[in-house]
């Protein structure tokens, strides 16, 4: 295995590595991890749950009317083994003088964690027992839709604990300007690093992990030059046959290939024929990977993708049917502690030499799962809205 990493070893260099670009993790700061310690042997944390009881009226002389009691079971299973891995040489490390190892393995783990908060949050919307439609947000009705997640949340009996809102960066914004329009004092402190303060009673916090998708429509095949972005990636179609640079996709020998093409490419995956699409550049490619950007498959004309983020689409199509819909988005408030959350193996780093080379694979692993037990479903709102 080869890496293309020569510029770590010029002639001068600064010896360190530039920052990454990276998120403010938020999961382990609204779950509940208790049942960590349920799983010091097994992969599994049984909860069960019983029917509720009732209160009736007595009368003196007369049998009361006896309620069965049922129980059901709900679990928890650690079922996600998530690995990042990268190979180094070491004689490229020492003529760079930079600690590469190290920084790559601390990026490694923070992606781990990073791959929880998506997991987390995703589990939250779908077992969220309840669901605001907030619309295309704006300052005048972004409290409303807040406020109503709280009422939905106190309707439910789940405001006994403090209450959290993961919201997105747009939303932080409009947020921010509604408490200077209506002359809050800390308005300029309200939002700081992933926990931005209190808003419609909840503690809010900031991800850029919560769940985005967009259904974009195909029903004629592509024109040469049409282009197409997602996270800031663009893709160039071609004439079929004639992709050479990275980011260029073949527009195929008709629509239903050309719909096969774009599959594989969105999703990395081998194409029906060799240099259909050229892959992204390497960063283009990991913001992918890492966003967890998918492209499902066809229904007639249209592709549901999917993601981590926002993905801000957008295309030239020369057919005007060819477009892609408003892409949708999701918040989610609720009950601190709502999601359970146990992660049986934090990010642990193990080095392994390769047999004929002085390189070493540095892979990090993590095993963890989560749940949204029965009743904790009631305890969670989901607030869909117009990705901005």
């Amino acid at each position: 295995m080869a890496n293309a990493i020569t510029a770590l070893n010029p002639e001068v260099w600064k010896p360190m590595v530039q920052d990454y670009l990276n998120k403010m993790l938020v999961a382990k700061e609204i779950c509940n991890t208790k049942c960590e310690a349920y799983l010091s042997s097994g992969d599994q944390v049984n909860f069960p749950y019983v029917s509720d009881v009732r209160v009736q009226d007595y009368t003196q002389g007369t049998d009361v009317t006896m309620d069965d009691l049922s129980a059901v079971q709900s679990s928890l299973t650690v079922d996600q083994s998530k690995i990042a891995n990268f190979i180094l040489d070491p004689v490229q490390e020492k003529q760079a003088l930079a600690d590469y190892g190290a920084e790559l393995a601390y990026q490694s783990a923070f992606q781990l964690r990073n791959n929880i908060d998506q997991t987390v949050f995703a589990t939250g919307v779908a077992g969220a027992n309840n669901t605001v439609a907030g619309g295309s947000l704006t300052t005048s009705t972004v409290l409303s839709r807040l406020n109503e997640s709280y009422a939905e949340l106190y309707r439910q009996n789940a405001t006994d604990a403090p209450l959290f809102a993961v919201i997105d960066a747009h939303t932080a914004t409009l947020l921010t300007e509604t408490f200077v329009a209506n002359g809050f004092q800390e308005a300029d402190t309200q939002l700081r690093n992933q926990f931005r303060g209190k808003a419609a009673g909840f503690n809010c916090y900031v991800s850029n992990n919560l769940p985005t998708s967009v259904v974009l429509t195909v029903d004629t095949q592509p024109s040469n030059t049409d282009t197409f972005t997602l996270l800031g990636e663009t893709w160039t179609c071609v004439t079929d046959g004639t992709a050479a640079a990275a980011g260029e996709i073949n527009i195929g020998d008709g629509l239903a290939d050309f719909k096969a093409i774009f599959l594989t490419a969105i999703n990395g995956t081998t194409p029906p024929s060799a240099n259909d699409y050229i892959d992204l550049a390497a960063e283009g490619r990991r913001k992918y990977q890492n966003a967890q950007l998918t492209a499902g498959a066809w229904s007639t004309h249209d592709c549901t993708l999917t993601c981590y983020g926002k993905m801000a689409p957008a295309e030239t199509f020369t057919t005007g049917t060819n477009v892609f819909a408003t892409e949708t988005g999701t918040m989610l408030t609720g009950r601190q502690g709502a999601i359970s959350l146990a992660i049986q193996m934090m990010p642990e780093l193990y080095i392994r030499e390769e047999p004929k080379q002085l390189a070493k694979n540095y892979l990090t692993h993590v095993l963890f799962g989560d749940a949204v037990f029965f009743r904790d479903a009631y305890r969670l709102v989901n607030i869909t809205h117009n990705v901005q």
